[in-house]
């Protein structure tokens, strides 16, 4: 597997030559908050195994560090830092501890994109958590920004090139109580054409929507499926009755997106397993 940076917002994973028939896992990850009180480490902790076993590659859409306790931030709050954190240097050792928690799984991760949490942190504090914790575990490591493009593809034995088409957006809007934030789906649809799978996390939702589209393409009428996938988090604040269950949020899932990318002889079959608890 060859990772290429093509430019700042787009990254290709070339699979290189593919076993007719075979397939690769994927695994679709945001909202890991590990560094919380509230972070369900044991779960995430189960799914970075099985990622391992699976030999799965990891696309993480950000929000992998809470990073909420610094001096000046509003939402700080002394109670609710860990002990390992309580430092002068509490950036410094969220960095280390996450480089320390994830090289175990090192060789799976691709990519580590910027969340909200890690570009409040850049904005105001001048440091990329997720670029430090990328460089920590592997020059392979891609520190993309909060939102891009993911360019997957392989060939099979007959030659045929697969190309799958990944566009992420950590999450622009809070979602919708009813709507679980699948207006988002009907925006992006609207302008994302060359997209094959669309991935949002942010709003701590969980589904995996498909919605068909249809071209002319040489006179020809083809059509697709476009999935748009809204990824969980490891993030439980509504059981210790928290900010989530302060504000009247509901109870979420929480856990990861695997996605199965099947190559057949002239096609390439996506399908999806939520792992959820």
């Amino acid at each position: 597997m060859k990772i290429n940076r093509i430019r700042d917002d787009v990254m290709e994973i070339d699979l290189g030559q593919v076993r007719l028939g075979g397939g690769r896992v994927i695994c679709f990850t945001s909202d890991r908050h590990h560094d919380s009180m509230f972070s369900l480490s044991d779960l995430e902790l189960k799914h970075l195994e099985m990622a391992k076993e699976k030999n799965a590659i990891i696309l993480d859409f950000g929000d992998l560090f809470d990073a909420m306790q610094t001096k000046n931030d509003p939402r700080a709050n002394y109670a609710l830092l860990k002990d390992k954190y309580k430092c002068a240097a509490y950036l410094d050792e969220l960095v280390n501890m996450a480089i320390k928690r994830y090289k175990p799984y090192a060789e799976n991760f691709a990519m580590l994109a910027l969340g909200n949490h890690e570009s409040t942190i850049l904005d105001k504090i001048g440091t990329n958590l997720s670029a430090r914790l990328a460089q920590g575990l592997g020059e392979h490591v891609q520190a993309m920004p909060y939102a891009g493009w993911v360019t997957i593809k392989a060939r099979t034995s007959n030659h045929h090139l697969h190309k799958i088409n990944i566009y992420y957006n950590h999450g622009s809007s809070n979602g919708g109580l009813m709507s679980f934030g699948t207006l988002d789906v009907r925006r992006m649809s609207s302008y994302l054409q060359d997209a094959d799978i669309v991935i949002q996390g942010h709003t701590h939702d969980c589904y995996v929507l498909p919605l068909a589209r249809e071209r002319l393409h040489n006179g020809k009428v083809e059509r697709s499926i476009v999935w748009h996938v809204r990824t969980p988090s490891y993030l439980d604040d509504f059981s210790s009755r928290g900010w989530t269950a302060r504000t009247g949020k509901p109870p979420r899932v929480h856990g990861c997106v695997w996605c199965v990318l099947q190559f057949e002889r002239d096609s390439t079959g996506i399908r999806f397993i939520i792992e959820v608890e």
